[in-house]
């Protein structure tokens, strides 16, 4: 049976994480708490067309700024980038942790980056054989904190895009015209 949370854990849970990473709620394992987070998680499309070439990764890059404001010392915190073809299927790609923050206020920023290929796709479902391929892809970018080894806050952000590559055929254009003239030598 779970206990009714007291004041300092409802406290600690109410702790306020912003940064890039939308879907903006905030709760805890002891708590839960509806906070105004400012920022969000977006991916745009990408697509490429490639000319006599092959795909050798798909990489997502997240530029994360973090601030967290607490009402007490904060231990640690984890952020996590995940990819999947849909929300209920996400692998990790890329993770960074601090784990000696000792401070109630922190704004950071951290560069998270991670291959697709490590997710549920290959370098063959990118490769167009002549034509064109399109995956949706799902992405979620969360922020866990962490007191005492007690989790006291999450802020979680999600974002759908699409990676598109298509090939052209090699093309090449002539215009190919000339004379000629013919010398006659004799001795």
């Amino acid at each position: 049976m779970r206990e009714a949370p007291t004041r300092r854990r409802l406290l600690v849970g109410a702790g306020t994480v912003a940064g890039t990473v939308g879907a903006l709620q905030l709760t805890s394992d002891n708590a839960s708490a509806m906070v105004s987070v400012e920022g969000e998680f977006s991916v745009p499309d990408n697509s490429k067309t490639i000319v006599d070439e092959t795909v050798s990764d798909v990489r997502l890059t997240a530029d994360v700024s973090l601030g967290i404001d607490a009402n007490v010392e904060i231990d640690r915190y984890e952020l996590k980038l995940k990819v999947g073809e849909t929300q209920d299927n996400l692998t990790l790609i890329a993770q960074t942790q601090e784990t000696d923050v000792g401070t109630d206020q922190l704004n950071t920023s951290h560069t998270l980056e991670g291959s697709l290929l490590t997710g549920p796709w290959s370098v063959e479902d990118f490769a167009p054989n002549g034509g064109e391929v399109s995956h949706p892809v799902s992405s979620e970018l969360r922020c866990d904190v962490y007191r005492n080894e007690e989790h006291v806050a999450q802020a979680v952000g999600t974002d759908s895009f699409t990676i598109s590559v298509s090939e052209e055929r090699v093309t090449v254009n002539q215009d190919l015209s000339g004379s000629g003239e013919t010398t006659i030598t004799t001795q």
